[in-house]
């Protein structure tokens, strides 16, 4: 081989080197870009997670709950009527002078031995919460807007939950896609690397 081509050779060699330098230099740069949006995003993430909520999630939520009790006292009361009241011999629990109190129904119907360890101990029974909340639901749901707008005024400051449903979901989808993106950048400046290492023998 004359020193012409072994110079050419080595031009060549020298220029494919330059040319993956090139480009390890550029999924470097780009690697790190991604990498810092990513980590921007996280951020962003963290923060629209932890802002409080506004006023109408806080109404709607405590509207649930007032739901959520108003049902299981349905539960309950049904519970109790059936237990009690049908079957033979069910008409001794409305006879005399029974009067049974709503408010204090209770989610089971009490053995014999608990109902005569109360009555021997005098025990009263407890406010049914649940009970109160059904009968009083229509107003307790009603008045709940106004009230927690007076008691929590910072609330009308908060982010509503559709928006931040909405944010999450475009943060996650620019995340995924990023991600993915990184994934394959750091796959290239491996091989990047390795062909480096190849061409110079280190």
């Amino acid at each position: 081989m004359s020193n012409t081509e072994i110079a050419a050779g080595v031009n060549a060699m020298t220029e494919a080197l330059a040319g993956l330098n090139s480009v390890l230099e550029a999924r470097k740069s780009e690697l790190q870009q991604v990498g810092a949006r990513i980590q921007e995003l996280e951020v962003e993430k963290q923060n629209v997670e932890s802002a409080p909520p506004h006023t109408d999630d806080i109404v709607g939520a405590f509207a649930r709950g007032v739901d959520a009790n108003a049902a299981e006292f349905g539960r309950q009361f049904s519970a109790q009527l059936n237990a009690v009241y049908t079957g033979v011999g069910s008409a001794g629990a409305v006879g005399g002078q029974a009067a049974p109190n709503i408010l204090t129904i209770e989610g089971r119907k009490p053995s014999e031995q608990e109902a005569r360890d109360r009555q021997m101990r005098k025990e009263t029974l407890p406010l049914n919460m649940a009970a109160l909340v059904y009968l009083l639901a229509p107003r307790i749901k009603e008045e709940l807007p106004a009230l927690v707008a007076k008691l929590c005024p910072d609330a009308a400051k908060g982010m509503k939950g559709s928006e931040r449903a909405a944010m999450l979901l475009a943060i996650n989808r620019e995340l995924a896609t990023l991600r993915e993106k990184h994934a394959t950048l750091s796959a290239e400046l491996n091989q990047a690397v390795t062909m480096v290492r190849q061409a110079t023998g280190r």
